[in-house]
Order: structure tokens, then sequence, then C-alpha cells
């Protein structure tokens, strides 16, 4: 169906092109552009929003021109060119800004921000976003404001500025209360609860996370429940509430094999098999890792794989078989080194004890 609309799509190009009628191939040449982006053809959909933006200027369409060169370096992000496409964009805001359209002018800043995220420059990210809020203005019930603190937030975070990335991601959860929109709560009720986990601890982040758990519950989105649910687990296991933790990961687990989520198992039953040593369950325990380890051996995951040798390695000690431990934990030794600092020590001291 997809491929049918673009065939006509793009004949619609040509015979507007063989007429001669700029305005007509403009407007052929934004929905082709628009169907190609819609199937992932990202370069080529650029292409087309740039050839329209080439007659707009032509035709003096002022208006529909920053639309399309802000379309188009939307396109060249997702086809992960966030150079070219920042330069797009930059053009898009400054006609924005001619005529006066903030709103689109703080959608276009804020796109540029996603783009220096891209980048990896995360201080020129953070200032984009801020001034894309700043453009917007102070309306406190304007969902897209919200969605730019909240960004504001991530990137805060990635910088560790922890205090900032706390204040922005309660910041974006009041605007969105004030919004009202479920789905739009329930993002920024996610994002304060992975802030608070990095920025003020496990005990901090446990109450936003019951509360985003219980939103998405209440909204019947089960694949936001399953999200919640993996992440209060983590929590549990972080406060050391190991029954609630089982509990949790069960519940995961079962959403998991509802929902068709299977590449997620192998982490689902680690996390089991670690919890299931914590409470010194270790036949439980030996069952679940090495049935992570097979998982993880058929996808080629090195690190997760690393991981759960190290309990099924645990599991062995605990029962006795101090060599099999021994054996279990260099290998995954080798398979840690390089790829997960934290687990390769935790071996060290495993072997060196």
């Amino acid at each position: 169906m997809a491929d049918d609309a673009i065939s006509a799509a793009r004949d619609a190009v040509q015979y507007s092109l063989a007429l001669h009628d700029e305005d007509r191939v403009a407007d052929a040449r934004m929905e082709l552009a628009r169907l190609l982006g819609t199937v992932g053809n990202n370069v080529e959909a650029a292409e087309e929003f740039e050839q329209a933006a080439a007659c707009f200027e032509r035709a003096g369409r002022v208006a529909l021109r920053a639309q399309a060169l802000a379309n188009a370096g939307v396109a060249l992000s997702h086809a992960r060119q966030p150079r070219e496409g920042m330069l797009l964009s930059r053009q898009a805001s400054q006609l924005f800004e001619s005529m006066g359209d903030v709103a689109a002018r703080s959608r276009v800043e804020g796109n540029i921000a996603v783009m220096h995220r891209q980048l990896g420059e995360l201080e020129l990210a953070l200032t984009a976003a801020q001034r894309a809020e700043q453009v917007a203005g102070p309306d406190p019930e304007a969902a897209p404001r919200t969605v730019l603190v909240g960004l504001q937030a991530e990137l805060a975070l990635e910088l560790g500025r922890r205090e900032l990335a706390r204040e922005r991601a309660e910041q974006a959860l009041r605007i969105a209360r004030h919004v009202g929109e479920p789905q739009l709560i329930g993002r920024q009720l996610d994002l304060l609860a992975a802030v608070l986990l990095e920025a003020a601890g496990p005990q901090a982040s446990l109450p936003v996370c019951f509360e985003a758990f219980g939103h998405y519950r209440r909204l019947g989105d089960e694949e936001a429940v399953y999200r919640t649910t993996v992440r209060l687990a983590l929590v549990y296991q972080l406060l050391g509430r190991w029954p609630d933790a089982l509990g949790a990961l069960s519940d995961a687990r079962g959403l998991a094999v509802r929902l068709g989520h299977t590449d997620e198992l192998a982490k689902l039953q680690a996390g089991v098999a670690a919890t299931q040593v914590a409470l010194g369950r270790y036949a439980e325990a030996a069952v679940e890792a090495e049935a992570a380890i097979a998982a993880y051996r058929a996808v080629g995951d090195i690190a997760g794989l690393g991981r759960s040798l190290v309990t099924l390695g645990q599991c062995a000690e605990a029962t006795g078989d101090n060599a099999r431990a021994r054996s279990l934990w260099i290998e995954a030794q080798g398979l840690l080194d390089g790829t997960d600092r934290d687990g390769a020590e935790a071996v060290a001291q495993l072997l060196g004890a």
C-alpha cells in the first residue's frame, strides 16, 4: 500500500514538472517526501523536502519554505546525518523568527538540541533546549514546553549535573500535570523516577516508580506497566528488598512473554537468578542462571553471559563445589574484562577470596 502511494506521488511530481507549475511541483514534492519519511527512506525524503523548499523560495511562499527546511533537517537527523540536518534547521529557525512564528521556531530549536545530542555535544544540546524553552514562552500548560524541560533534565543527567536534572524533571512533571494529558504525565513520571534513581538513590525513586506503575496500570498500557515493573525490580534489588524484587521480576517475566519481548527474557532470568542467590535459594537460582546462560550464548551477549556465569558460580560455591565455582568465575572474568569493569572487579574479588 505504501509503495503504491509513493509511486503515485512520484508520478505527481513528474506531471507537475511537465506542467512547469512551480507551486504544484513544490506541493507534490512535499507529499512525496512525507511518504518517503513514513517508510524510513529518510535521505531521499530530505532531498525532496529541500527541492520543495527551493520551489517555495522561488514562489515567495516563506512559511512553507521554512516548514520544508525544518522537515528536511529532521529527516537528515533520522538518517544519522545530524550535522547536515542542523544547517537546514537553523535556516528554518531564522525564517520562523522573521515571521514571528514562536511555536514553530521553538520546535526547530528543540530539534537542533536533539541533533547536538546525537553528535555527543551535550553542553550545546542543553543550551539549545534551554533556548527552545525560552522561545516557547512561559505558558505553564503547553505540552511542547513539557517535552523541552524534560529533555533538559535528560541532558543535565548525562552531564552529571544531578541537581539541575532533578529540578528540571520535577518541573516537567508539574507542567505535565497542568496539561493533564495522561501519556505525557506518564512519560514525565518515568523520567523523574530515572533521574531520582541517579541523583538521590533508590529510596527517593521508589515512590515515583510506584506512582508511574499505578498510573500506567489505570491506563491499561501494558507496555508501560512492563517497563515500570522492570524498574521497580531494579529499585528493590538496590534497596536489598529481595522478596519484593523477586515478585516484580516474576511479574515482568509474565508480561514479557505476553507482550512478545522474548529477547528480554534472558535479562529477566538473570535478574531472578541473582535475586534467588541473595535469598539463599541456590537450587532455584542455578536453574535460572543456566537458562540465562543458554540464552545469552545464543545471542552472543558477552557481558550478560559473564554476569550469569558469576551467579552460577555463586550457586556452585554455596553447595560446596568450589572447583566448579572457580572454573565458572575464570570463564566469566575473561568475558567481563573490557566489557563490564564493575563485573570484572567483582569476579576478581571472588577469585581472590
